[in-house]
């Protein structure tokens, strides 16, 4: 999965493409014009206020999902997810 920064949110997508459906289906929003591809070692603002890097927030959502398959629990692995905001 890449990171994508779709104005200040950052969402981890297979592809550019994708990212840009999930923001539009989930945000709302309209697209801006430049949909920049951030690097694994940016760090972004967490829900929980906390500050990590791209790579973890990954890193973690997808072992969260490995989690709910390993217990039975239906979800799609490669779903986009919004990892935080830029700073």
């Amino acid at each position: 999965m890449q990171a994508y920064r779709i104005h200040k949110i950052v969402i981890a997508a297979d592809t550019e493409e994708e990212a840009c459906d999930f923001y539009r289906e989930e945000i709302g929003d309209a697209l801006p014009d430049v949909i920049e591809e951030l690097p694994y070692l940016i760090e972004v603002c967490c829900d929980d206020g906390t500050i990590k890097p791209v790579k973890a927030r990954i890193h973690e959502e997808l072992d969260t999902r490995n989690s709910w398959l390993i217990m039975g629990i239906p979800c799609e692995l490669h779903r986009p997810f919004v990892i935080g905001t830029l700073p």
